[in-house]
């Protein structure tokens, strides 16, 4: 820290350690306008080019100012610290192959308008998906031995990988070394099964061509972009989902209707999700004047750890996806009646789009969930459907869309310390997810 002094002014720079300027400088320069105002004999405070904190004036004034940034910075490094700090890992999960390779096919419809619609993406950008077609490579209908083996036991942290097989039963030594990784840490750890689609989006090295290589195409496969999409699932797959879940012992329970807004700490960047239940399924959110009325939770955000993504060939068929999510354990250090009084003043003044909050809050919600969701139970699993409309409040932007999910009750109420129980619970929730998905693929064969 630099101090020079000239008669009675005196001028120090305070360096700012990285991620802590935002919360200096505060929400439209508010923490650090306010430092000077309660500084009396400060003449300047100001963070120049994000490496330091200027201050000019008074010996005293300054000795105060540099107390209060510094109050600051030690909280917002606290909460840095305390941030999740995951590894993440993805297997791609291929059905095996025997007299068909997989052939990939150029953007079409239905696959482009998955990329806009979820991934934010621009029309030009080229989408993919894989079908079955014919060979592609010099072996003619014999599958890459790269693809053909039976266990899969290596996991690296932070590394995508692919493998071949008929379902997650080979994998048992990688889902232990995946628990092995989750169990490092103390949060809670959850997994949900989706069902949906994943389309490609890829390299610019991989040109349009029909005669690719298989063998060129899956060395890129890792480094690939992908949007898991729900957006395919239709109302006659969630009524196929529905005479499923009766001819295999689920129960239907309440529907129930929920709003999550997305919000962000712009001063630490945490993520929380604030939610508001309703238990009228046919109530319309425009006729609640107050949302002080509903029940209300505030959570942490889930953060994804990894993904275990099936793959089967033809763009209509629907596939399943694991995702591993971690929930923090301890309470959410949000001031829940302030938010909740700002939240409130917001959807009372509420427009179309996405709920916009003060400009003197320092949170900023992010995105907006409307859920409609019924939920299928058995003592050991639950399956949700639900109807959902999404709001992004950056881009503007609304989707409509179905999603269907699983979720094992013993993972929803505590994480195994056992590897083998751990294990049981994953294969569990993926043959559920792989006779669930079937039946809905077959729905649609027969229509």
């Amino acid at each position: 820290m630099q101090t020079t002094s000239h008669a009675a002014n005196t001028r120090r720079e305070l360096p700012l350690p990285r991620h802590t300027v935002s919360a200096v400088i505060g929400v439209g320069g508010s923490t650090i306008k306010g430092i000077q105002r309660a500084c009396r004999g400060l003449r300047t405070c100001r963070v120049i080019n994000s490496e330091y904190v200027l201050l000019e004036g008074t010996a005293t004034a300054i000795a105060k100012g540099v107390e209060m940034v510094q109050d600051i910075i030690k909280s917002a490094l606290a909460k840095k610290k305390a941030r999740f700090a995951w590894h993440h890992f993805h297997l791609l999960l291929f059905d095996p192959f025997a007299t068909t390779n997989l052939n990939w096919v150029a953007s079409t419809t239905t696959a482009q308008a998955q990329i806009d619609l979820i991934g934010h993406r621009p029309r030009s950008i080229q989408a993919f998906v894989y079908a079955k077609g014919a060979p592609t490579s010099p072996r003619g209908n014999q599958p890459s031995e790269r693809l053909a083996y039976d266990d899969v036991v290596h996991l690296e942290e932070h590394m995508k990988q692919w493998a071949c097989a008929a379902s997650l039963q080979p994998c048992r030594a990688y889902l232990q070394a995946a628990h092995g990784i989750l169990s490092r840490h103390r949060e809670n750890i959850f997994v949900r099964l989706a069902i949906g689609k994943t389309f490609f989006e890829p390299p610019t090295a991989i040109q349009m061509r029909g005669d690719t290589d298989l063998d060129v195409l899956l060395q890129k496969l890792p480094s690939m972009r992908q949007q898991f999409s729900t957006s395919v699932l239709s109302s006659e797959h969630v009524e196929a989902a529905r005479r499923w879940c009766r001819e295999n012992g689920f129960h239907e329970q309440a529907t129930v209707k929920k709003m999550a807004l997305f919000v962000t700490d712009m001063h630490t960047n945490t993520q929380y999700q604030v939610n508001f239940f309703h238990s009228d399924p046919d109530m319309e959110w425009e006729t609640v004047a107050d949302l002080r009325s509903l029940d209300m939770t505030v959570e942490w955000t889930p953060a994804r750890l990894g993904i275990i993504s099936t793959h089967a060939s033809g763009e209509n068929r629907l596939e399943y996806r694991l995702d591993f999510k971690g929930m923090r354990q301890t309470t959410c250090d949000v001031d829940e009646d302030a938010l909740l009084e700002q939240v409130a003043a917001a959807w009372a003044r509420r427009k179309r789009g996405c709920l916009v909050l003060d400009k003197d809050c320092s949170m900023r919600i992010t995105s907006m969930r409307y859920k409609r969701k019924t939920t299928w139970e058995t003592p050991f699993q639950t399956v949700d459907m639900s109807n959902v409309t999404q709001l992004w409040a950056q881009h503007g932007e609304t989707a409509v869309f179905s999603s269907i999910q699983v979720a094992h009750c013993a993972m929803e109420c505590s994480t195994s310390d056992d590897p083998n129980e751990f294990v049981e619970h994953v294969l569990s929730l993926a043959s559920t997810g792989q006779s669930l998905v079937a039946a809905l693929n077959d729905a649609d064969d027969k229509q």
